[in-house]
C-alpha cells in the first residue's frame, strides 16, 4: 500500500494539471491628453551605441484623434534635477515638420544632456504641445502644457521605488 500512495500522487498532479494564479492586469503606460490630441506610452530611453543614440531620450506617440489636422507639431518636455526632481534645469525638444490628418501617429523622440549644467537629469513631468489646428478652413495656433506621471529616470532606483511605493507599480 505505501508504495502505490506516491505513484498516486503523481498521477492525480499530472491528470489534474498545475494551477495558475490570474495575471495581475499591466498599469497604463505613461500618457498624456488635450482633448483627443494624445502623446502615448512614454518612457526614458538610455544611450545605446548599438542604435546609434549617444544621450539619454524621452520617445512615444503623439496620435492625433481630433477632427482637425495638426501642423508643425512640437514637443518640449521639461527636464528636472535633484533627488525630489523640483529644480528646472532644461528641456528636451522633438518637432515634426508635416501634417498629422485625423487618426494619424507620430513616433517621436527627443534626446537631451545626461548632465545639464553640471546636475543629473532626473525626471520629466510635463510636456508643451505646439503647433497649427486646422480644421473647417480655419487655422488656430495650439500651445498646451500637459502634466502626466513623473518619468524618471531609469538609472535611480531608489526614487522610483519610493515613488512606486506610494503610487503603485506602473508599465515601463
Amino acid at each position: 500500500m505505501c508504495r502505490f500512495t506516491p505513484v498516486f500522487g503523481m498521477a492525480l498532479l499530472w491528470l489534474v494539471g498545475p494551477a495558475h494564479a490570474k495575471d495581475k492586469p499591466k498599469p497604463l503606460a505613461i500618457s498624456a491628453c488635450y482633448g483627443k490630441i494624445c502623446i502615448a506610452n512614454l518612457r526614458w530611453g538610455r544611450p545605446n551605441s548599438f542604435d546609434g543614440t549617444y544621450s539619454p531620450y524621452v520617445e512615444g506617440t503623439l496620435v492625433n484623434g481630433s477632427v482637425a489636422t495638426l501642423r508643425s507639431p512640437s514637443l518640449t518636455f521639461g527636464l528636472k534635477a535633484g533627488s525630489a526632481g523640483e529644480d528646472f534645469i532644461g528641456t528636451a525638444i522633438a518637432t515634426y515638420s508635416g501634417t498629422l490628418p485625423t487618426g494619424a501617429r507620430w513616433v517621436f523622440r527627443a534626446e537631451f544632456p545626461r548632465v545639464i549644467s553640471g546636475r543629473y537629469v532626473g525626471r520629466t513631468q510635463s510636456v508643451i504641445l505646439s503647433g497649427s489646428l486646422t480644421r473647417n478652413g480655419g487655422a488656430e495656433w495650439l500651445e498646451r502644457t500637459l502634466a502626466f506621471d513623473p518619468l524618471f529616470n531609469p538609472d535611480d532606483r531608489g526614487t522610483i521605488q519610493r515613488w512606486e511605493k506610494i503610487h503603485g507599480k506602473r508599465q515601463r
